[in-house]
């Protein structure tokens, strides 16, 4: 709440606060939104939700019981459009102009929830570097490893204190850098028909390549460059890289991934002479195509529009139909 406004309640069925100046609607608040209200004789401290708002006047849904006193000054007016919270969903029926229609306004409390994501989450992302890794162990040599470090590295160009190897040969992973791939992206929402005959609208995926830098070590001169080349033979056999859709169902088959070298990219002996008896050569690989989507652990946070049952008597929401979204951000308050 700009500024410092003198606010006045009323408990007049709905409860309202008027302010003497500023804009209410200028703030940011909403209908839909929860408020919370501190240091005044009305709901201290509680949120209440608001069914609508003009510049002067937010009214409050039926439900909210204020207690009549002002003008107050010393009062704050907060609203959680950020992370967790419910969110009222608010349906209005429009007329051929794009206004609403007066009295004809449904307001579901408490709608949807919004929750923060849990990073420690494995999601796809995740999935596909330890399937990269994981064929690397399978097809080149066990003893690969992603960079794990333990400290921080003001110079990270010389490679040093990046990974703790216990053995040589070794592979190292380093990365993945993340960047947009505009070629292969899908550029419109998608129509997904569940089993169940319900529809959902989803938003277009974000897709990215992978990009990942190799560091081939050895402390033996054959053994490093017999490493190069099997490296090298285990790009030219796998063209893709499979990651299942579902780790938990089998049945619903893989995805593949275009796995490429960077463009004019080759193998290159790096190291300072005479510094070490470690033989190390460094290149890149890449993982063409790979659609951000849901949030990891959030499915179905991509939905957008799903089909809704809507009767004479009204309207009938449920969680299913509503498509519980997820995610750290401002509720879009209404539809």
């Amino acid at each position: 709440m700009a500024g410092s406004p003198a606010l006045t309640f009323a408990a007049s069925g709905p409860d309202t606060i008027t302010r003497d100046s500023g804009s209410w609607i200028d703030d940011g608040f909403r209908a839909g939104m929860r408020v919370l209200i501190v240091r005044s004789d009305s709901n201290d401290d509680s949120w209440l939700l608001i069914a609508s708002v003009s510049a002067l006047v937010l009214t409050f849904d039926a439900s909210v019981s204020l207690v009549a006193e002002g003008p107050t000054a010393d009062v704050a007016v907060r609203s959680n459009s950020y992370g967790e919270g419910a969110v009222a969903l608010t349906i209005r029926n429009l007329d051929s102009l794009g206004e609403p229609v007066p009295g004809e306004e449904v307001v579901v409390p408490d709608a949807y929830t919004y929750e923060r994501v849990q990073l420690g989450t494995e999601s796809d992302l995740t999935r596909i570097c330890r399937e990269l890794i994981r064929q690397v162990r399978l097809q080149v040599i066990p003893n690969a490893a992603m960079t794990e470090n333990t400290d921080f590295d003001a110079s990270v160009e010389d490679r040093l204190n990046t990974a703790g190897l216990a053995a040589f040969p070794a592979v190292v992973l380093i990365g993945p850098t993340l960047g947009e791939n505009r070629v292969l992206s899908t550029n419109e929402e998608q129509e997904v028909t569940l089993a169940s005959g319900e529809v959902q609208v989803r938003r277009a995926p974000f897709t990215i390549d992978l990009d990942f830098g190799v560091l081939l070590v050895s402390n033996n001169k054959v053994e490093s460059i017999n490493l190069m080349g099997l490296w090298l033979q285990f790009v030219d056999r796998n063209h893709t890289l499979a990651l299942a859709r579902d780790p938990n169902d089998a049945s619903l088959g893989v995805v593949e991934y275009e796995l490429d070298v960077a463009l004019g990219s080759t193998l290159v002996v790096d190291g300072q002479k005479g510094s070490s008896n470690l033989r190390s050569a460094s290149g890149t690989l890449i993982v063409r195509g790979f659609d951000l989507e849901d949030l990891a652990g959030f499915a179905d946070e991509k939905v957008v529009d799903v089909t809704a049952e809507v009767g004479e008597a009204g309207v009938t929401l449920n969680v299913s139909q509503t498509g519980v979204s997820y995610a750290v951000g401002p509720s879009p308050g209404g539809l």
